[in-house]
This record gives C-alpha cells, structure tokens and sequence, in this order.
C-alpha cells in the first residue's frame, strides 16, 4: 500500500526550521562538568616529570582537591610510586 503524499512546492524562500528554536540555557551542573573536564584536559598537557626519579610516566591521580580545586593537582610517578601535588 502505497500513499502519495503532496508536500506542495518547496521553495529557497521558506524561513529554516532551526531559526525559531528556543533553546534553555544550560544547567548549572552541566557547566561545572565542562569546566572540570577542561581542567583535566589541561592538566594532562602539562604534565610534571616526578621530583624524586625525573621519570615522566606519572598519573593524575586527582584534580579536585580541597579546599581548592583550582589549584592543586595530585600525582603520582608509575616507576617509583612517589606522590605529590603541584600547582600548575
């Protein structure tokens, strides 16, 4: 069973569909979820050699430490297992 549907002439002159979209602004958490991420992201491109070995295979252990997560970073060397933090 087949059904012609007329759609009517399309023309270029028809407004976008998109233009009257309203969109909500975006929740508060969701934009503290994006800025945790960059700062990750971040993070892991300037990566810290360890103090103790000068090893450069350390792990991000924890970005969001108290009582500021702006500043400080944990890490920790995969050869010597030594731990630290560091101010970017």
């Amino acid at each position: 069973m087949q059904q012609n549907l007329d759609l009517g002439p399309v023309t270029a002159d028809e407004p976008d569909d998109f233009a009257n979209l309203d969109f909500a602004p975006m929740p508060e958490e969701m934009l503290r979820a994006f800025s945790i991420a960059a700062r990750r992201d971040y993070l892991c491109l300037i990566v810290p050699p360890c103090p103790e070995c000068r090893a450069v295979q350390v792990q991000l252990c924890n970005f969001t430490t108290p009582p500021d997560p702006e500043l400080s970073a944990e890490w920790k060397c995969r050869e010597c297992k030594h731990r630290w933090s560091w101010l970017p």
